[in-house]
């Protein structure tokens, strides 16, 4: 049995006449235990003959759990008996769950910073340089963790390997399906799209092109009617000796080129986001830069942005 006490406490008429104790009536036993401060809950069932409107709605103000009309059938009793046990019961283990959730909360807050470390460790560093190249990021959640995702390898001396991933929906299933989709965006050559495959593993490591990339990881990232969980996303790499840029995209928004002059260039066309179909063929732009070029590319979040010049480089959603 439950740790809370139950009562059956049968009841006249709630008048002076009846009393109930030490002076009081049914009702007012009710009332004075609820105002104690107890640890436990107490349970009242009243069993009375009068049921007349005005006589419930005093039943309800003074709190009683259940009312039972006079003549008392046994099989009703023995239900109604069945009933506060299970809501004692109830009560008590919510009572146990009151004392573990605050534990519970204080364990899931500190997965949930944990798991935004490793995010993070996942990310370049802001004003990272890798291969010459300068990488400035920003990332800030909308909630512990982040369902966008960015990184920046080294594919050989002079090729850097680069992508934005955003996975459709928030929280931590979006986060954890984003650092899923980033995993096989990497410079590991067990794990990574962005090599070729090799018969043997001592064969010399060939870069796949970036639409191939795509194509790739849409082939291994596909999902179902019910799931919807399509991830947006971007791959590219860059040659620091040549210039040579060369992007594909997957529906983000599509990345921009900024030169030192303020001048804006949109890159390429935008395919179907990946996971949505699965004989998707994607598409690559290829551009040279020059000393003084900036590619931006932006995840989500972000209004409208203007270069120096004024030149609006997204849309105003508004």
């Amino acid at each position: 049995m439950p740790s809370a006490h139950f009562n059956v406490w049968p009841m006249g008429k709630p008048k002076s006449s009846f009393p109930i104790g030490t002076g009081m009536n049914g009702l007012q036993f009710c009332e004075r235990i609820r105002s104690l401060p107890v640890g436990d809950f107490v349970y009242f069932i009243l069993m009375s003959a009068y049921s007349e409107d005005e006589f419930i709605r005093d039943c309800i103000l003074s709190q009683v759990d259940q009312f039972l009309p006079k003549p008392i059938e046994s099989q009703l009793l023995r239900h109604s008996l069945f009933n506060a046990f299970r809501i004692l019961d109830l009560k008590d283990s919510l009572g146990s769950l009151d004392l573990e959730l605050p534990e519970q909360q204080k364990t899931l807050q500190q997965d949930l910073q944990l798991l935004r470390l490793l995010q993070l460790s996942m990310m370049p560093q802001r004003n990272q340089v890798l291969s010459g190249t300068r990488i400035h990021t920003y990332s800030k959640p909308r909630a512990a963790l982040s369902g966008d995702h960015c990184g920046v390898f080294r594919l050989n001396d002079d090729t850097i390997g680069f992508y934005i991933v955003d996975v459709v929906g928030h929280g931590m299933p979006a986060a954890i399906r984003a650092m899923g989709a980033a995993r096989l965006l990497s410079s590991s050559p067990y794990e990574s799209v962005v090599y070729k495959d090799r018969e043997n593993p001592d064969d010399a490591l060939e870069i796949r092109g970036c639409a191939e990339v795509m194509t790739v990881l849409n082939t291994i990232y596909q999902i179902s009617d019910e799931d919807q969980a399509y991830v947006c996303g971007l791959y590219g790499k860059f040659n620091r000796t040549t210039g040579e840029l060369e992007v594909s995209v997957a529906g983000m928004p599509l990345p921009y080129l900024v030169s030192e002059l303020g001048e804006v260039e949109l890159l390429g066309q935008s395919d179907l986001p990946l996971g949505i179909q699965d004989t998707q063929q994607y598409r690559s732009v290829r551009r040279t830069l020059r000393p003084g070029d900036k590619l931006v590319m932006i995840s989500d979040g972000l209004v409208e942005i203007r270069n120096p010049a004024g030149v609006r480089l997204v849309p105003s959603l508004a």
